[in-house]
């Protein structure tokens, strides 16, 4: 008893160590054992959830999707109007006045750039320089962005088209002509010279040789390069008019002849029948360009743009004789659809 005495706190040590051994392993069993009190359904990997689930989740998920605002107090001087509900207003201060971009109604702080668009490409309207910037590097700046689609600025594959670089500088012309020269006889054969006349070029163009031809109804001709037997006698008409030498009357009979087409030309005796062919040069003020100037292209040609290569253009038709630019069209690949589009003169634009 005595060594039990002075022993005491350890004897109770060991009991409560004993005890606390005990209660843990009956806690760890129990532990072990907790999963067997619950019943768990594994769902399948694919579950129909039926028509009206479906239209439940299409319906809540446009919801999600939708703008949600409300409608600011009404205070004195201050028009009333819908405010989104979880996301901050842009507000603009400018010269005192506060400009909400996203309001239709608020005057733009850079016109002629309306605000959304300002707003929505997130420009720098502090800059008084914006209409000539060019965030994207695309040659095209802020401005022309702006007003030929509404492209994106801050992105170099989204831009205007790349004739919107193009003016037609200059109009140059090559002429063929037709000289009905001798003849009077419906029986007999007539005389038709072929004149044709190049515009300077360097290097120089050398044009063909005069051409005369005699030739009855019926019979074709034609030297001219890429027009050979081209053209085709079809009818004489006989015709005199006042003011020859001594008030004698002179001849002005008229000869037909058909083109390729079966087209009649009609031409005057001694007064040239002239076919125009027409060349446009074109500008091209694209930044880092090659080359300033595109052609001489023949009206009918195509042609490429040095910044856009593998993209054929053909030059469709002088507006005005040139005066008011050229039209052309962008041939798209297959299944594209072709575009036309019109390149201003220059002296139009200046």
């Amino acid at each position: 008893m005595e060594s039990l005495r002075y022993n005491y706190d350890r004897v109770l040590l060991l009991v409560a160590a004993l005890l606390a051994l005990v209660f843990g392993s009956l806690l760890a069993m129990k532990a072990l054992g907790l999963s067997d009190s619950f019943a768990r359904n594994q769902p399948e990997e694919s579950r129909d959830i039926g028509e009206p689930g479906a239209a439940m989740v299409e319906g809540a998920s446009k919801h999600l999707e939708g703008d949600f605002a409300w409608s600011a107090p009404a205070m004195p001087g201050v028009p009333q109007k819908k405010l989104p509900l979880f996301v901050s207003i842009p507000i603009l201060v400018q010269n005192g006045k506060e400009i909400d971009l996203l309001d239709p109604s608020s005057p733009s702080p850079r016109p002629p750039f309306t605000s959304d668009y300002l707003y929505k490409h997130r420009l720098p309207v502090g800059r008084t320089d914006l209409a000539e910037l060019d965030p994207d590097g695309d040659g095209f700046n802020n401005l022309e962005e702006f007003n030929h689609g509404k492209t994106d600025p801050n992105d170099p594959s989204d831009h205007p088209p790349f004739t919107l670089k193009l003016s037609l500088e200059e109009v140059k012309k090559d002429e063929y002509s037709l000289d009905y020269r001798t003849g009077n006889n419906p029986d007999g054969e007539f005389s038709i010279r072929e004149t044709t006349t190049l515009f300077e070029s360097d290097p120089p163009r050398t044009p063909p040789r005069r051409r005369s031809h005699f030739k009855r109804i019926g019979d074709p001709f034609g030297t001219h390069p890429g027009h050979e037997d081209r053209y085709t006698i079809t009818a004489f008409k006989k015709v005199m008019k006042p003011g020859g030498a001594g008030g004698i009357d002179r001849p002005a009979h008229v000869l037909t002849v058909e083109d390729a087409k079966g087209t009649p030309i009609q031409i005057t005796y001694r007064d040239p029948y002239v076919l125009p062919t027409y060349y446009v040069v074109f500008r091209n003020a694209f930044p880092g360009a090659p080359t300033d100037k595109i052609g001489p292209v023949k009206v009918g040609d195509s042609f490429e743009i040095p910044n856009d290569p593998g993209t054929k253009y053909q030059l469709l038709e002088l507006l005005k004789g040139g005066e008011e630019g050229a039209k052309v069209r962008k041939l798209g690949g297959d299944g594209d659809t072709p575009q036309d589009l019109v390149i201003p003169s220059r002296q139009k634009n200046d």
